[in-house]
Order: structure tokens, then sequence, then C-alpha cells
């Protein structure tokens, strides 16, 4: 053995191959990510996914989940259940025969919850309920109580058949929320 140590040449040449192959590729991976578009566009009107029709519709086929107990002649008790709009129509047939919306708080407070939930955060949800029976509409319950206050509403209404065969018009309303004071 002579001292001399040997080079061997092809061992080098992959190596240097690979390196190449590794480059082209990286470069046609980062070619085809350049040109490569999300299937959909990202929505960026305010609107959101706030359609009032669609908010409604599950709003009121939804159950109010938990049991609620209202003092109307006799405790009347609703077992969670009960989907929106039933319990809407019980609570719009008692407010037209003179009972204080006070006896419906726990119930509205649990419809109020649904609604900011269904919502899209910029906006403040607003229903307002309208008895049809005679002549002129009259609206029987407002959920919240303050009015709502902006040009920029969206707003939906289906009619809800009452137990009793009286038709309801409830209108949902989308209202802008408005900006905290400390921005």
């Amino acid at each position: 053995m002579s001292g001399r140590l040997r080079r061997d040449r092809r061992g080098q040449l992959a190596l240097m191959d690979s390196m190449v192959f590794f480059a082209a590729a990286l470069a046609v991976c980062g070619v085809l990510v350049s040109y490569a578009r999300p299937l959909v566009e990202p929505r960026t009107d305010l609107q959101g996914d706030a359609d009032p029709a669609e908010i409604l519709r599950v709003l009121l086929r939804a159950s109010i989940g938990s049991p609620v107990s209202i003092d109307l002649e006799g405790s009347h008790r609703l077992d969670g259940t009960e989907d929106v709009a039933t319990c809407i129509a019980v609570e719009v047939r008692a407010l037209s025969s003179g009972a204080s919306q006070m006896v419906f708080s726990s119930l509205n407070a649990i419809i109020l919850e649904m609604m900011n939930s269904l919502c899209n955060p910029v906006f403040e949800p607003f229903l307002i309920v309208y008895d049809l029976d005679e002549g002129l509409p009259m609206q029987v319950l407002k959920l919240p109580y303050e009015e709502a206050d902006s040009e920029n509403r969206y707003a939906s209404s289906t009619e809800i058949p009452g137990d009793d065969g009286n038709p309801y018009k409830a209108i949902l309303i989308l209202s802008p929320a408005a900006l905290p004071e400390h921005v």
C-alpha cells in the first residue's frame, strides 16, 4: 500500500447531480404554489355569513334546549324540546291575552342567546313578532327591547302558525353592531 489517497470522482458527481435535482424540484414547487389559488375566494363583504333568512329559519326550528317554567294562571312548563317557533307562538298568544312580558324573561333570554350565537358578531339581531289576526298587524313581541338605530339593516320574515289558528309574522333584523367606545 502506498500512502496515497485515492479519489473517487463518481461519488462527488452523484452528490452534485442530487443537489441540482433537489434545487430544480424546489423551483418547480415554488412556481406551482405561486399559481395555486383557494377553491373558494374569501368573503370580504361586511355581511359575511349573515343571511337573515337562513338565520331565522334555523332559529325557529331549533329547540330551546333547557327546561323553562312560565307562571301563567298556573305554572306552564316547557321541557326544552319545544322549538323556538312553538315557544314564540305560546308567548305571543299569552301577550295578546294581556300577560306581562316579564313572565317570559327566562325564555326570552334563551332566545336572545340563540340569536346572538347564530349571528355574525358584526351584527346585532332583533326579533319582532306581529299578530296578523285582525285587520292591521299588531306588534306583540320585540327582542331585545331597545330600538335598532341604523340605516344598514338586513331583514327576513316568515309566518308562524299559532296553536290557536292565528298566524304570526316573525321578522329578524340584523343591524350592524355598535363599535366599542374605547377604540
